[in-house]
């Protein structure tokens, strides 16, 4: 990515969770997801948009996983998904942030938190 860059703060704990965003909010971009990544690099974030649950068929790594509704509280987080998970929906799920593993726990991120986008 080139010129300013989308950054996610979580305004509960006052840390950086994404220094570099990556918005996947067309329906194209939100089947391929993560998959043709090899990875998500530390600062890297996905987030899916509209979106209500999410799976990591196809993928060959690790994620950490937030849901959140329509203010960007946290609903539900899951730390270290594997590949060929599942994770169910979760009433209330507008939009949903994938992240590199350990992430949710450097940060202390956790269900009950408020997330807000920011520039760098």
């Amino acid at each position: 990515m080139t010129g300013i860059k989308e950054m996610v703060i979580n305004l509960s704990s006052g840390r950086v969770l994404v220094k570099d965003l990556i918005k996947a909010d067309s329906f194209l971009r939100r089947l391929k997801g993560l998959i043709p990544y090899k990875g998500l690099e530390h600062g890297e974030g996905l987030l899916l948009t509209p979106c209500r649950s999410v799976h990591t068929c196809f993928m060959c790594f690790a994620i950490d996983v937030l849901y959140l509704d329509e203010n960007m509280t946290v609903i539900a987080a899951f730390s270290d998904v594997g590949p060929w998970r599942f994770l169910p929906g979760r009433k209330g799920t507008r939009q949903v942030l994938e992240l590199p593993a350990g992430t949710l726990v450097a940060t202390g991120t956790e269900k009950g938190h408020r997330l807000q986008f920011g520039r760098n």
